[in-house]
C-alpha cells in the first residue's frame, strides 16, 4: 500500500501503436546478476492491451518477455519470465540470454488489436527475480 505507483495514461490510434517506459541513460539502465524473471503489479483496466518489457544483453540481443494481456480491472500481479522462447531479435541471434543485461524499456504497453483505444494503467513495485 504505500509503494510509489506510476500512473500511465494512453490513446492509440488505429495501426500499431505502443507506448515505453524507458531509464534513464547511464548506471540507471545496467542489471546485476543474472535475473530470471521481472515481476511487477499492475492496475489494469480491461481494454486488452499487451504489457511486455525491453532487455539487451550483452551480445545485443533484444529481449522482450510479455505479461498476460491486459483483461482484467483492478490489481494483479504479472510476471515475466527471461527464457530463450522469449521473443528476441538482434545481436548474437542465438537464442540464448548473455549477461549482463541492460533495460530498453522499463514497460512497453502494446495494442495488438491496432485499433483505436485509450485507458489508464498503473504500475507498481517492480522485482527483479533471482
Amino acid at each position: 500500500p504505500d509503494a510509489p505507483v506510476v500512473k500511465l495514461s494512453y490513446r492509440f490510434g488505429d495501426g500499431w501503436k505502443f507506448l515505453c517506459v524507458v531509464p534513464p541513460r547511464g548506471e540507471a539502465r545496467r542489471i546485476a546478476g543474472e535475473p530470471k524473471a521481472i515481476g511487477l503489479w499492475i492496475y489494469g483496466d480491461g481494454q486488452h492491451t499487451s504489457p511486455r518489457l525491453r532487455l539487451t544483453d550483452s551480445s545485443g540481443q533484444m529481449w522482450q518477455p510479455t505479461g498476460d494481456t491486459i483483461d482484467w480491472k483492478g490489481w494483479q500481479y504479472v510476471e515475466f519470465e527471461l527464457k530463450p522462447s522469449t521473443d528476441h531479435w538482434g545481436g548474437g541471434k542465438d537464442g540464448v540470454l548473455h549477461f549482463p543485461l541492460t533495460w530498453d524499456s522499463l514497460f512497453l504497453l502494446d495494442n495488438p488489436s491496432k485499433k483505436k483505444k485509450e485507458g489508464a494503467i498503473y504500475l507498481a513495485a517492480p522485482v527483479l527475480i533471482y
